[in-house]
């Protein structure tokens, strides 16, 4: 491979990966929805008392949550973002362990990694 050639991927990849990236937040809200969640989550748990900001960031929390949870997923990121958002180590709800020799954890986590395989 000649050094233009080699030169031009290394400048042409990471736009290349902005604007597929881009485009797939466009088809699916839903990994920027979870990022956005996650912020707000992490503001709200730093956050002192009860003013109107901790309830306008709950609501906003809340307004994400029903997005992420009613909006069907039309990619894989989204909908690992999906699970992820379920999921107990990235601060979900599903509670894991209660089926024998924890196969519910080991599924989860294989469907986890299946999905960041093909997203």
């Amino acid at each position: 491979m000649k050094f233009a050639s080699v030169a031009l991927s290394a400048v042409a990849t990471p736009a290349l990966a902005a604007d597929i990236s881009a485009a797939a937040v466009a088809r699916d809200p839903h990994l920027q929805w979870l990022r956005k969640w996650r912020q707000l989550r992490d503001e709200f748990n730093d956050m002192d008392g009860e003013g109107p900001e901790h309830a306008a960031t709950w609501e906003q929390m809340g307004d994400l949550e029903e997005l992420i949870c009613i909006t069907p997923a039309t990619t894989a990121a989204g909908i690992l973002a999906q699970f992820q958002f379920a999921m107990p180590e990235h601060g979900g709800y599903i509670e894991t362990g209660t089926v024998w020799k924890d196969l519910d954890g080991k599924l989860f986590q294989n469907i986890e990694t299946a999905l960041k395989a093909v997203g």
